[in-house]
């Protein structure tokens, strides 16, 4: 028994150091997908900018700042509104339409524990 109960007490240290697969500072459940995807080109000047998050999540006091569309990677979000779907877990950034060939980040940060994912796309005329 003593061998079992050193084998869970290593194995139960290892899991907080390494924090289950998951990046250090999110919590399970914080994953989310950027649509357009990080680094794509050539995308319309209507895009949808949306986050697909992985699992439900608490939901921000302040969407606009935990959700930003930004024409480069500073100045104030372009985005005049977020919605937010618990149904589809789905964040949607409505903004007007985006100047051609140029580069936009989408900022997504303060979604429970995620620090700050910045993704990146190109517009096209």
């Amino acid at each position: 028994m003593k061998r079992f109960t050193g084998l869970a007490i290593v194995i139960c240290a290892f899991v907080a150091f390494v924090g289950c697969g998951y990046s250090p500072g999110n919590s399970p459940g914080v994953t989310f997908t950027v649509s357009p995807p990080d680094g794509s080109i050539d995308q319309a000047l209507d895009v949808a900018v949306t986050v697909d998050f992985a699992d439900e999540i608490s939901e921000p006091a302040d969407w606009m700042s935990a959700f930003m569309l930004k024409e480069g990677i500073e100045g104030d979000t372009l985005c005049s509104d977020v919605y937010y779907s618990a149904q589809g877990k789905r964040a949607t950034c409505e903004h007007a339409n985006l100047q051609p060939f140029t580069d936009y980040s989408v900022i997504v940060t303060g979604i429970v524990a995620v620090s700050g994912d910045i993704t990146t796309f190109r517009t096209v005329e």
